[in-house]
């Protein structure tokens, strides 16, 4: 009789039964009311995850280019510049002498383009807290038959290119002048959010690395990442001054949520995570359109996680996106996981 209430075929946990997930949260844990014992294998059956979120991830908002005095010279940290937005939820301190442009749902490349050009004009940043801003130094452009997204230099007297994602550049001139975005409280500034190697250039279609010459055009400096291999003279027009790019625009948050549990210990891993062996399921997010539910169930139940520990008294849930980062969600919309129990290994 004990084993018949201790060993349940099914375990359904979710985010609401967790008082103490914040406002914005990538996982949560259930207590469960009597515990599991002797489980031998799991396995997910389903779920129930809100797709709530903007297509742009908030580490990922800082677009990079060079700035050069002609069409060969090497790069270095004083040639970088940018254009940033803020992230989604960031509050900016009365008196602040210009409107941030903040990070949000885009109905698409051409809305963000013109969020990015406010971004990039005369009023759309300050040079003390981004020290690579310059005002109405760049011009994005969204073209409507190529589907892609460009920018170019607006001062003539200067060469402009992208930098690469991978480009040593980036770290370096981090490391000695910051992002910072001035505290609504308190005082004080806070870093813009960056992960390494994810910038917004890659977003926009501008992928190339800036470690390997593209092997189009005639050979350059690979920290001239576009196509050419060369740097473009800035000018007034959008087609002859654009910097060739050399992808489509992304505009899809992640294309893949990685659910890991401890409670399958070391039954999984990602090829992303490769510290985390806690992996249980790797779901599409990529089809589900914003504030709709991603409804997954495998199409094969037969692979179990067998690696459990002898008693389950809680489980976890936590959530990362593709580039191994917290896949957030909101409070207000809940997620639910179905898990199938069984304690013969041998049977089906």
């Amino acid at each position: 009789m004990a084993n018949r209430i201790l060993q349940p075929d099914l375990i359904e946990v979710n985010s609401f039964n967790d008082p103490n997930t914040p406002f914005l949260t990538n996982g949560f844990t259930n207590d469960l009311q009597t515990a599991v014992i002797n489980p031998r294998r799991l396995t997910l059956i389903k779920a129930t995850i809100p797709v709530s979120t903007v297509q742009l991830p908030d580490y990922g908002l800082i677009f990079w280019y060079y700035r050069l005095d002609s069409a060969t010279q090497t790069p270095t940290t004083n040639n970088l510049k940018t254009v940033r937005l803020f992230p989604r939820n960031y509050v900016a301190p009365s008196g602040l002498a210009y409107t941030p442009t903040l990070n949000r749902f885009f109905t698409g490349p051409s809305d963000l383009v013109a969020q990015l050009n406010v971004a990039a004009a005369t009023s759309g940043d300050d040079g003390t807290r981004n020290p690579y801003w310059t005002a109405g130094d760049v011009v994005f452009t969204w073209n409507t038959t190529t589907q892609q997204i460009t920018f170019r230099g607006t001062n003539a007297s200067y060469y402009y290119c992208p930098v690469g994602s991978l480009d040593a550049n980036i770290a370096a001139g981090l490391a000695t002048n910051g992002i910072t975005m001035a505290n609504a409280v308190g005082g004080g500034t806070t870093n813009q959010p960056q992960i390494a190697g994810i910038t917004l250039n890659t977003r926009l279609g501008y992928c190339l690395s800036g470690q390997t010459l593209n092997n189009q055009g005639t050979p350059g400096n690979p920290a001239y990442a576009c196509l050419t291999n060369r740097p473009v003279i800035g000018g007034s027009s959008a087609t002859t001054n654009a910097v060739p790019v050399d992808n489509f625009p992304n505009l899809i948050y992640t294309g893949n949520i990685y659910l890991y549990t401890s409670i399958v210990m070391n039954s999984g891993s990602a090829g992303n995570n490769a510290n985390n062996k806690n992996l249980l399921a790797v779901i599409p997010a990529s089809d589900v359109p914003n504030f709709g539910f991603i409804q997954f169930q495998p199409n094969n139940n037969s692979v179990y996680a067998t690696k459990l520990p002898e008693t389950i008294n809680r489980i976890d849930i936590q959530l990362l996106d593709d580039a191994n980062q917290p896949y957030l969600i909101g409070d207000n919309a809940y997620i639910s996981v179905l898990f199938g129990i069984n304690y013969n290994k041998d049977s089906p």
